[in-house]
């Protein structure tokens, strides 16, 4: 699951890849890209064997409470728009994400200037430039082994990076 609405009535899941066959109570859509159910269907209190995907509110979709799990983001997830909407949003993903439990073995980085709310939670470690974060190219390491520096990270940006450094 990559992300989910939840409105008053039910909830619908996105997938990547799709899968057909869901189990009940949900109900596979366009091909298994989407499984929706009934609000009232779904239990209320996963087990404590469940464990929860790390999702992260990023507004609403037609009424409906729009999450996306970062847990599954293969990449760069971008909020467009008015500047200081996106600035509240990010504070609000930042906070939302440093306190919830699957969170915990992630490390938070923001690039550039805080989003508000202030303060920012103590795992969210603030710099000004990509180089703490992200070694520079001519280090020596691989493509390989790069791909994997920033594996378990969630980096937010909240000021310009120069072309050079956009790339890598």
């Amino acid at each position: 699951m990559y992300a989910a609405l939840i409105g008053p009535d039910r909830v619908s899941l996105r997938l990547a890849p799709a899968l057909p066959d869901a189990p009940s109570p949900w109900q596979a859509r366009q091909q298994g890209a989407i499984w929706e159910a009934p609000s009232w269907q779904l239990d209320q209190k996963p087990d404590d064997s469940t464990e929860l995907p790390l999702l992260a509110t990023v507004g609403t979709v037609g009424g409906e409470l729009a999450v996306v799990n970062m847990g599954r983001a293969p990449g760069i997830v971008a909020l467009t728009g008015d500047r200081d909407a996106g600035m509240r949003i990010a504070g609000a993903f930042l906070d939302e994400i440093s306190r919830h439990p699957a969170a915990a073995s992630v490390a938070i980085n923001v690039i550039g200037p805080p989003p508000p709310p202030l303060p920012v939670p103590e795992r969210v470690r603030v710099t000004l430039d990509l180089q703490t974060i992200l070694p520079p190219s001519d280090d020596g390491i691989d493509a390989a082994q790069r791909s994997g520096v920033l594996r378990d990270h969630l980096v937010v940006v909240t000021a310009p990076i120069p072309p050079a450094e956009l790339e890598r």
